[in-house]
């Protein structure tokens, strides 16, 4: 007597299991991946912004200075310092200028705006990027808070590939 067949055996059910096991370690790492990548690009956007909004409080003021001695922050401009996304920590530095002799001097006219990855969330081991007063972008992995603006002027992967 032939018996129908209803449902699977637990052979086939253990295969499903298999597949979808193996597609999901495969696709979890690429969307992490992509996921990182889309908030360093989402981040760049803040950063672009940000830099709209540095030329505009110059063009209306005529300088970065909020007083004789003080340069602009980024409170000063409407900017949290911490990205939209909570990823980035975001700090604008007017960076000393260093004289022939070794002495510095304050500087008022060349910033560098920076976003380091904040080290207790998904960023962390990313890199910081910065983009200074003349439009120099950097970001690669491996840059650090500390040398992201003396790389400023080297070849970069701005573009978040």
């Amino acid at each position: 007597m032939d018996r129908l067949r209803n449902g699977f055996t637990l052979i086939e059910l253990m295969i499903i299991v298999a597949i979808i096991g193996i597609l999901a370690a495969i696709a979890l790492p690429s969307y992490q991946g992509y996921k990182i990548r889309v908030n360093r690009v989402d981040t760049q956007a803040e950063l672009m912004e940000a830099v709209s909004k540095i030329n505009r409080y110059k063009i209306a003021n005529f300088h970065y200075k909020k007083s004789a001695t003080t340069t602009i922050s980024l409170s000063d401009l409407g900017i949290s310092g911490i990205s939209e996304n909570g990823l980035y920590n975001l700090s604008l530095v007017f960076p000393a200028e260093i004289k022939s002799d070794g002495s510095t001097i304050a500087n008022y006219t060349r910033w560098v705006l920076i976003a380091d990855p904040i080290t207790s969330e998904s960023q962390r081991g990313n890199g910081a990027m910065c983009i200074d007063y003349q439009g120099f972008r950097h970001w690669s992995k491996t840059t650090t808070l500390t040398n992201c603006a003396a790389s400023l002027m080297n070849t970069s992967t701005w573009d978040g590939r």
